[in-house]
């Protein structure tokens, strides 16, 4: 089931780049269920109320997005935000998201049983 929600997760996070700021979205069976508005962790926690236990957090640069100066970021601190959520999986875009304390990081995630993966653009997309 990870897997399909990452999927749908990655085609939002891929159509609402031109949009707008967000950078990642919350999916459960499939349907995309909260869009980042103000913060990862405002995400989480709204995605936990409307949802509950199960969702998947997928997150990635906007193509316009200098990242010379600008990354999208997590570390244990998303997971500690993920984990009374019940998130069952992660995926970040490689390459252009910051893991913070990294090894702390898919520590917590381990022990929280949250899977965490990458995802890459395809080429040309930005």
């Amino acid at each position: 089931r990870s897997t399909r929600e990452i999927e749908v997760g990655i085609a939002a996070v891929r159509a609402l780049d031109p949009l707008g700021p967000a950078q990642a979205v919350a999916v459960k069976q499939g349907s995309v269920i909260a869009v980042e508005s103000e913060g990862t962790d405002d995400l989480i926690r709204r995605a936990g109320e409307l949802a509950g236990a199960g969702v998947s957090l997928v997150k990635g640069a906007r193509r316009d997005q200098d990242r010379r100066l600008e990354l999208p970021t997590v570390g244990p601190g998303t997971i500690e935000a993920l984990a009374p959520v019940e998130a069952s999986a992660l995926a970040i875009e490689a390459g252009s998201t910051l893991i913070v304390s990294a090894e702390a990081f898919y520590r917590e995630a381990d022990l929280a049983g949250i899977s965490v993966s990458g995802w890459l653009r395809t080429e040309g997309e930005g």
